[in-house]
């Protein structure tokens, strides 16, 4: 009796088994917007932090126009002391997103900080599943 249970056992098994792995793929395969949008905002921060411009510059759709030769030159000596979220409001359909955020920087040719605010905004494009940043970097004096 035991010889004839022990395939059926196998094999549920192993249809547990794909569907769990179905399961799985299927939950990576879509993205959801709200995570996405999460792991934009985090990454454009550090990228900013680090003082990485032209990593920053790839949050934006046309990430060959933001940095120019001159505002490159400029930002090179540019430090993040800072960088506080203040606040953040999405639209109702969930494509847009805008969030006000207090930067606090130094020049290192001087070392005085400087504050300025920073209005972002974020659009989801549903084609290529990504948030992009439509609004312009900071301006640094």
């Amino acid at each position: 009796m035991m010889i004839i249970r022990e395939p059926i056992v196998r094999t549920r098994i192993a249809l547990v088994l794909v569907m769990v792995a179905f399961t799985v793929l299927v939950s990576c395969a879509t993205k959801d917007p709200k995570n996405e949008l999460g792991y934009a905002l985090r990454g454009y921060e550090r990228e900013l932090r680090w003082g990485e411009w032209d990593k920053a510059a790839q949050f934006h759709e046309n990430a060959a126009e933001v940095i120019t030769p001159s505002l490159r030159e400029k930002l090179v000596r540019v430090r993040i002391s800072g960088y506080d979220v203040l606040n953040g409001t999405m639209t109702s359909d969930k494509s847009m997103m805008v969030q006000t955020v207090r930067i606090r920087y130094y020049n290192d040719a001087n070392y005085v900080e400087r504050t300025l605010m920073d209005r972002q905004t974020w659009k989801y494009n549903k084609k290529v599943q990504k948030w992009f940043l439509s609004s312009e970097l900071p301006k640094f004096r």
